[in-house]
């Protein structure tokens, strides 16, 4: 017996210690995670695109792209002269405005806070709001596809797509220091056909279309394909790039036309 209980102790002195499977993984950090999604949906997308099917998180690009946005317009209200601003933005639609409008909106522009936490309220608000739509549009087309889309997929496939928004926010708030009071707003769009292409005149009907379309829509477009594919597992990219570029089609069809007509 004392051979054998020998033996046993040294069997158990040998063996190394194993710690449980549990242990043993690297358990992710929720905040780790979100920071490694937040680079890597620029430099590797698909791995990040294909994971909010099962575990959407959508809310965490929105409320970035969305508070970014709205500390822009903020720095930008702080600095600009606002009855400049106004006036300028009156010439601009074409519109006649009589003597007691321009009062008005002089006496509009000299309560500077109220313009300025009105614009930052509603930039925050607006781009949720959006996105809640495109979340909708997304949720309608799995329907039509065949693709079982629910709003919290909708919305991450809307937020993560529109990441690259991000860039031309950050060039914005950097235009934005040491700018001139009476800088317009579109001055400081870097990645816009007009002005970085094109300097249209105030009064062109293009302006708008020209000032609003981003270079990046085209990024914004392949993101959302990449994840309608992944989703689908489809072979094809014929209908996740309509899925992805309707929304935006749309609003530039719309522009067009409304240039067309003026």
């Amino acid at each position: 017996m004392a051979v054998y209980r020998r033996l046993f102790w040294q069997n158990v002195r040998l063996r190394p210690l194993k710690s449980p499977p549990a242990l043993r993984r690297h358990a992710a950090i929720p905040g780790e995670t979100a920071l490694k999604d937040l680079i890597d949906i620029y430099l590797q997308p698909g791995p990040v695109l294909q994971k909010q099917y099962e575990r959407p998180n959508g809310w965490l690009p929105i409320l970035l792209l969305s508070l970014t946005s709205g500390v822009f317009i903020y720095l930008y209200f702080s600095q600009v002269d606002t009855g400049w601003f106004m006036r300028t933005s009156i010439e601009r639609s074409g519109e006649e405005v009589s003597k007691q409008q321009m009062d008005a909106m002089a006496a509009a522009g000299d309560n500077s806070s109220m313009i300025l936490w009105s614009s930052t309220i509603g930039a925050v608000v607006g781009f949720i709001v959006y996105q809640c739509v495109l979340a909708l549009y997304f949720l309608l087309a799995g329907k039509v596809t065949g693709l079982a889309v629910g709003f919290k997929q909708g919305l991450a496939l809307a937020g993560w797509s529109s990441m690259p928004g991000l860039l031309a926010t950050a060039l914005s708030l950097y235009g934005t220091v040491g700018m001139s009071p009476q800088t317009y707003v579109d001055a400081l769009s870097f990645t816009t056909v007009d002005p970085m292409l094109l300097q249209l005149p105030d009064d062109s009907p293009w302006k708008s279309l020209a000032g609003t379309f981003s270079f990046l829509t085209l990024w914004t477009i392949g993101l959302a394909a990449l994840g309608w594919k992944l989703w689908s597992r489809s072979s094809s990219w014929t209908t996740p790039l309509l899925v992805a570029a309707l929304p935006q089609a749309l609003i530039v069809g719309y522009q067009a036309v409304t240039a067309l007509v003026a």
